[in-house]
């Protein structure tokens, strides 16, 4: 008899799940699935508008999941929803699905630098709508069977996980986990916590974390990267050491007040100033350089860029290479010692004729690694002037006398020039709104003359301190501003980079040590040692037809002798160069791209985001979702009013039946009392038409009247017979009355234990 109660008991228990459990597990699933897909694709409101429906279609079936051919009536809804919105408009049905792809495809672009090719496709928020409503619906659907199969649910998580990794998509990591998370309490919280389920939820959660753990290793969305590059960096910084701002203009202050030798250089003979490069930025977000996003070297038809222009030593041993056609360079050997910089990167100068160690990092330098050695020599010349007063020689300005190799080189520069001038003179509204005041209608067609006009305002406007004024999170409000007053090279290079750009030239940030080598005597060679006061950050602007070359923009750094002029075009012997395309042959593309980019031209003003005012996407969504989300508000406002009225009841019959003797007795008699007046009361025969046995309602009586009136206190088995006999005959009251009465009786009345 006890095996047959104890068996009873757990079976109703599980039959009378609560509801609003089930309610939470099912919006918890769909939204972890869900928004973990949508957030590897680039930001579309219409994605979102599509949440209510979604959370709609997985909280109303729990009310009837438990009635007999449910599990059709939810499939067959689905299949409704999706024929109807492929029915509305299948082109744009098909428009929405292209989307969805071509989103994928540039996620997978920039994570993995794949170069994939994205299809044609009209985009609009109405054909996103339409297929994200079927996705959506298809994604509840299946979470509100994760109720039912919790495993179903936690496994199937992990490898949506591992799939998106793969194709290098990334969910948000801590949305992901903390939902997975929350489902597999809530799991626990309904299904009891047996050594069984426990070990599988242990074990499902710790799948699902190891499966999104790699998107430290990948770029994707914002929080992502946020959180990897943290972890990146930390992990860097351990490893190379940190010995300058890396971009950061916030922790710029006093990078050269350290006397640690950083760097030995023994140099073959007398140079000018050595430039040696170290971190390169070109993105400013806020007050933090960022490197060159990676989608720009795969998308506008310059995937493959980098390996086609390699061959001919480009960017990386550019001027160089330009210098050799002049047949004007005086080779020398630099032997660079690291005894404590920064080891991510390989040190060398603008001036780079070979090199053995290190690895080209797309267009902005040498990286080095962990065992990058510490000891390398390269070949650089010594130029015959300082970069503000280069020059374009002549077959560069002209076909005159021009050699094969001349050709080639101009092909392959007419090629890398492109993409700089895509990729380099990107300003958002706020900088160049701050600039506009200070350039004003200044225009030029000369580097030179530009690099004067900002050394001139930065020496009328600015002090140089290497312990500067602080800055917060928007440098170029602050700089150009007026809140800045003393800066140092980070700083000035910084507002250098911006202003380059606001004037038409393509610019870079720098940092790196700037070396002052001495003559010694004569001797052969030459032994210099970097201390960290050589620390220093410059600009590097992109002169056409000869590659990026440093300037000198910070005050007391810089000379004033180089002459004020404007280039003539048609006399190329005349100080500085003009930014405008010179003449060139026509450029043959790389095989793995036939269609080559077409002549530099400066690109516009990037567009200003716009904001929730001016964007009709967003507007409509709003518009769509607002109302939406009210009207589902409201209805889980009055379920939840309902919920809360049954577990009130279900705590406080609980709390009254595990009380002892006469309460015990009295308890019980007035739960089946209360609950037994809807059906024409508590009695035998009443019972016994609803199926419950009339021994059972006999015994339970004699139990009862025991307790009350013999102060008689029952045993554990029947405390739990009694237990069981109630629910018995709550299911059975409840079986026969129609599915919108049990909800009143069960979620109004309070018919349950």
């Amino acid at each position: 008899m006890k095996k047959s109660v104890k068996t009873t008991t757990v079976k109703s228990e599980n039959k009378s799940g609560n509801i609003v459990l089930d309610i939470a597990i099912a919006i918890a699933a769909f939204f972890a699935l869900y928004l973990t897909l949508v957030s590897t694709l680039p930001v579309n409101s219409a994605y979102y508008a599509v949440l209510p429906i979604g959370a709609a279609v997985a909280v109303l079936p729990q009310f009837f999941i438990k009635k007999k051919y449910a599990i059709y009536f939810i499939l067959g809804g689905a299949l409704i929803v999706t024929a109807l919105c492929i029915g509305v408009g299948f082109t744009a049905f098909k428009n929405g699905l292209l989307s969805f792809i071509n989103g994928a495809v540039k996620t997978i672009n920039s994570t993995r630098h794949a170069g994939l090719e994205t299809l044609s496709a009209t985009e609009s928020f109405g054909a996103t709508f339409l297929f994200a409503t079927v996705v959506a619906v298809w994604f509840a659907v299946f979470s509100v069977f994760a109720v039912k199969i919790p495993y179903l649910f936690v496994c199937t998580s992990a490898t949506v996980y591992l799939v998106l990794l793969l194709i290098g998509m990334n969910p948000h990591y801590y949305t992901a986990i903390l939902i997975v998370l929350v489902c597999i309490g809530l799991l626990t919280l309904h299904n009891g916590m047996p050594v069984k389920s426990l070990c599988c939820y242990l074990l499902c959660g710790a799948t699902v974390a190891l499966a999104t753990l790699p998107c430290y290793f990948f770029s994707g969305s914002r929080g992502v990267d946020d959180f990897r590059q943290s972890i990146e960096e930390a992990f860097e910084n351990a490893a190379y050491g940190v010995s300058m701002p890396n971009g950061k203009l916030a922790g710029s202050s006093g990078m050269r007040s350290s006397n640690e030798v950083r760097l030995k250089l023994t140099i073959s003979r007398l140079t000018p100033t050595l430039y040696l490069r170290g971190f390169v930025g070109s993105e400013l977000n806020g007050s933090n350089w960022l490197p060159t996003d990676k989608n720009a070297y795969v998308e506008n038809g310059y995937q493959g860029l980098l390996d086609y222009i390699g061959e001919g030593g480009l960017p990386t041993v550019q001027y160089a290479e330009y210098s050799n056609l002049n047949s004007g360079n005086n080779h020398y050997e630099v032997t660079v010692e690291n005894i404590s910089a920064d080891r991510r990167y390989v040190y060398v100068p603008y001036t780079l004729s070979k090199y053995s160690v290190g690895n080209a990092y797309y267009d902005l330098g040498l990286r080095g690694n962990l065992f990058t050695s510490n000891t390398y020599s390269y070949t650089v010349f010594a130029p015959d002037e300082s970069s503000e007063r280069v020059t374009q020689a002549e077959w560069i300005m002209e076909n005159i006398n021009r050699s094969e190799a001349m050709s080639g080189y101009i092909k392959l520069e007419g090629q890398y020039r492109a993409f700089v001038y895509d990729t380099y003179l990107n300003l958002d509204t706020q900088t160049r709104t701050a600039l506009s005041g200070v350039i004003g209608d200044f225009e030029t067609q000369s580097i030179n003359t530009a690099t004067q006009f900002i050394r001139a305002y930065f020496l009328d406007a600015y002090a140089y301190a290497d312990n500067c004024d602080s800055v917060g999170n928007s440098f170029v409000n602050e700089f150009f501003g007026g809140k800045i007053r003393l800066a140092n090279a980070a700083y000035f290079a910084t507002a250098a980079t911006c202003m380059f750009r606001a004037l038409g030239f393509p610019a870079r940030y720098v940092e790196g040590y700037a070396v002052h080598a001495e003559d010694n005597g004569g001797s052969a060679t030459l032994s210099v040692s970097v201390t960290g006061d050589s620390t220093h950050a410059w600009t590097e602007v992109y002169f056409d037809g000869i590659g990026w070359l440093p300037i000198e923009v910070t005050p007391t750094f810089f000379t004033e002798q180089a002459p004020d002029v404007t280039v003539d075009p048609t006399n190329p012997d005349i100080g500085g160069t003009t930014p405008n395309p010179p003449p060139q042959e026509d450029p043959e593309p790389p095989e793995e791209d036939p269609e080559p980019p077409g002549p530099p031209v400066i690109p516009p003003t990037e567009n200003p985001p716009k904001s929730a005012d001016g964007n009709p996407e967003l507007l409509t969504a709003l518009k769509v979702l607002i109302p939406v989300t009210a009207v589902i508000a409201a209805l889980l406002a009055i379920a939840l009013i309902f919920v809360l009225r049954r577990h009130l009841a279900r705590t406080k019959r609980r709390k009254a039946l595990n009380a002892g003797g006469a309460q015990f007795g009295r308890s019980a008699y007035a739960i089946m009392l209360h609950d037994c007046k809807y059906f024409g009361g508590f009695d035998v025969e009443v019972l016994e038409n609803f199926g419950v046995p009339e021994r059972g309602t006999k015994r339970f009586i004699k139990i009862a009247e025991q307790c009350v009136y013999g102060e008689y206190e029952v045993s554990e088995t029947e405390r739990a017979f009694v237990k069981w006999y109630i629910q018995t005959a709550q299911s059975a009251l409840l079986k026969n009355c129609g599915f919108f009465r049990s909800l009143y009786y069960k979620y109004w009345v309070g018919i349950v234990i």
